[in-house]
């Protein structure tokens, strides 16, 4: 009878929890990262490979909708990683590349201020690129389940951004 009654009251309030996230389970395979930063208009959707000799490397894109027109961005990265309780830190170097549709390409044809948005957006994603220099990352996460984890972007003061992120094995992956 007593252990009906705990089962239903965790049931109840919702309090099932996963253990935390462990570097082998990270290292184990390849994970695709969804993340969304609301007030920016931005998403990013990455493949990220994780090694236990602390390396990374991902590939990815991040779009950003100006005026009702995305533009996107292809972001590959190397790096070295370290996972400390529940933050994932990563140090990068990055490349990155303009692919724009043509609905883009016009509309900074036509429109000065955005031209100049869009340089200064992709100045800020390139800048850097090749150096440690404000390219660590630092995410809160969440372990949902053995194949999926939830990331909260921090800022550089341990606070969290406006973000929803998370993380899944590729199918490829699980179908193995």
């Amino acid at each position: 009878m007593k252990k009906w009654f705990i089962i239903s009251t965790i049931l109840l309030t919702g309090q099932i929890y996963a253990a935390p996230l462990s570097a082998e389970e990270l290292t184990r395979g390849k994970w695709v990262c969804r993340a969304d930063y609301p007030n920016m208009h931005i998403t990013t959707l990455d493949l990220y490979e994780y090694h236990a000799d602390g390396s990374s490397k991902s590939t990815g894109s991040l779009v950003i909708d100006i005026l009702d027109t995305l533009f996107t961005y292809r972001i590959e990265t190397t790096g070295r990683w370290t996972l400390k309780d529940d933050v994932l830190t990563e140090v990068v170097h990055k490349e990155v590349t303009r692919k724009y549709s043509d609905k883009a390409l016009t509309l900074i044809d036509i429109n000065s201020a955005v031209a100049d948005l869009e340089n200064s957006f992709y100045d800020i994603l390139s800048k850097n690129a090749d150096t440690d220099a404000g390219n660590t990352i630092s995410l809160k996460i969440k372990k949902i389940d053995d194949d999926t984890f939830a990331v909260q972007q921090l800022n550089t003061d341990g606070s969290e951004l406006d973000m929803e992120g998370k993380c899944w094995r590729p199918e490829e992956v699980l179908a193995k």
